[in-house]
């Protein structure tokens, strides 16, 4: 049996609420409208949300490219429409620094049944979203990941296969600007970006809103300051890793770090003035947990005794010791740190501290080459257990940059194992000697062929198979504003998101 309540007992609110689900008008839940009225955003491909219509059987979001208040002239200029299904949708607008008009339209068996209101918003620009001047050249059309995406730190942008840049890293009060120098710009395990600007780690999520910055103190540098540089990373536990600077009085440091010994400056080829002035760099790695509580570090002195080596590419005496790349195996638990000035990479056992192996040369008279790699930078663990290095080779300048991937040993007695290698293809048409490349970066792709950046003076990024065949290449560019000619246009790191599923991630986190 069915008991029906009397409309009559209800208030008048109430019987109206009742008057129309009777008639059967469409129920609309609410949901937040994005993009928000009036908002800039730093970004073309766009995630709309909406209220959903439950009495719809298709919707369609319009949208049109300036500001209109009448429907009219809006539906003077409308783009293509794009079909819906519940209460978001993403897609694309044309132009970066334009304005634009929006409104969803629910539709029913029987035609339209309701129609929002207009809304406005703005995507903003910076400089070198102006193709004019800043772009990213395509040397090779994609073949495999076409739905990929790449982070330039050079232009700050995030472009498409096609060399459309769709995202912008915004000003952010405190962060950035536009002198900010952005490096390791790249997507975390958290649906974030994470980034270093003024060599300060930070994330932020895909409309710009500051999530996390490190904190200033310098406990493991036992200073001032961390002096961060270089990478950092989000774990999958939420902690922030990144790398660091511990500087030591060069007057006081030979043998050891942590023993203080007492320099003559005959021994260093030095007046004591000039030692008393320079410092010793040596690296850190730092972990902060989610409210920047210090959690756990590592320090290079603990490890290199010796502080004084020789580049035999041009007698230079060295003196610094800091990182330039790590990667934190989460499944072995070992970390891997590079060090390019001394052609080393060191792989440590986490948390413990010690070290369980030593890769590469130390480069020195006596031991000029390594047939591995030297001055590399980016360094990876793929999926297999293997090390993926991108080497710069600088140390025969007859060698072009390359990749390698390299077994390490499973057991005591074994060596370090090359595997595999790629040299890019680089135009060296009236080149009288290899120019030395510096930075660069490696990323494994779910079918195990390689993303990778060159750096100066080459400025390429390319997608290369484990058959050696060029996917994808890519050149970074700007105006050379007297000549009016395109150059290379520097890259410390680029970076990749593998696919549009994957830039979706992005753009939903934390949109309520």
């Amino acid at each position: 049996m069915y008991y029906i309540y009397p409309v009559w007992k209800t208030s008048l609110m109430n019987r109206i609420l009742l008057m129309f689900l009777f008639i059967g008008l469409p129920a609309v839940v609410n949901a937040q409208v994005f993009p928000k009225e009036g908002s800039e955003l730093n970004y073309r491909i766009i995630g709309f949300t909406f209220p959903e219509n439950k009495g719809a059987v298709k919707g369609t979001v319009q949208i049109a490219a300036g500001t209109f208040n009448s429907a009219d002239s809006f539906e003077q200029r409308l783009l293509p429409e794009v079909t819906i299904a519940g209460n978001k949708v993403v897609t694309e607008v044309p132009s970066f620094g334009q304005q634009y008009t929006w409104r969803v339209i629910y539709r029913g068996k029987k035609g339209v049944i309701n129609k929002s209101e207009l809304h406005h918003f703005s995507v903003g620009s910076i400089p070198t979203t102006d193709t004019s001047s800043v772009r990213l050249r395509i040397l090779k059309p994609a073949t495999a990941y076409t739905t990929a995406y790449v982070f330039s730190d050079a232009s700050k942008i995030l472009y498409d296969m096609a060399g459309n840049p769709v995202w912008y890293m915004p000003y952010i009060s405190g962060v950035t600007d536009r002198n900010t120098v952005i490096r390791d710009m790249k997507l975390s395990c958290k649906n974030t970006i994470t980034f270093l600007a003024n060599d300060k780690p930070h994330e932020i999520s895909y409309d710009g809103l500051l999530l996390w910055k490190a904190p200033r103190g310098g406990k493991v540098a036992s200073d001032s300051m961390e002096r961060y540089h270089h990478d950092v990373t989000r774990l999958s536990n939420g902690h922030y890793m990144t790398l660091g600077t511990e500087l030591f009085p060069m007057m006081w440091v030979k043998d050891s770090a942590k023993d203080s010994t007492l320099v003559e400056s005959s021994e260093v080829g030095m007046s004591k003035s000039q030692m008393s002035h320079m410092k010793l760099n040596y690296g850190t790695i730092v972990e902060y947990d989610e409210q920047n509580t210090l959690v756990w570090w590592w320090k290079s002195s603990y490890f290199y005794k010796d502080i004084e080596y020789v580049n035999p590419t041009n007698n230079r005496r060295i003196y610094d010791l800091h990182e330039n790349a790590f990667y934190y195996d989460e499944k072995r638990n070992t970390i891997h740190v590079s060090f390019k000035n001394i052609s080393q990479i060191l792989k440590i056992n986490y948390p413990e501290g010690s070290m369980a192996d030593a890769y590469g040369g130390i480069l020195t008279p006596e031991n000029p080459d390594d047939t591995m790699f030297s001055e590399q930078h980016g360094i990876k663990i793929t999926k297999n257990g293997n090390l993926l290095v991108f080497n710069n080779n600088t140390n025969n300048l007859t060698r072009p940059p390359k990749i390698v991937l390299l077994k390490e040993p499973a057991k005591a007695g074994e060596k370090l194992k090359k595997i595999w290698e790629y040299s890019y293809p680089l135009d060296l048409h009236n080149v009288r000697r290899m120019p030395l490349t510096n930075g660069g970066n490696v990323v494994e792709l779910p079918d195990e062929s390689i993303f990778a950046s060159l750096c100066t003076p080459y400025s390429n990024m390319f997608i290369v198979s484990k058959e050696k065949k060029l996917l994808w290449d890519a050149i970074q560019e700007k105006v050379n504003p007297g000549t009016k000619e395109w150059m290379p246009m520097t890259i410390y790191r680029a970076s990749i998101i593998s696919s549009r599923d994957e830039l979706e991630q992005l753009i939903w986190q934390g949109r309520k």
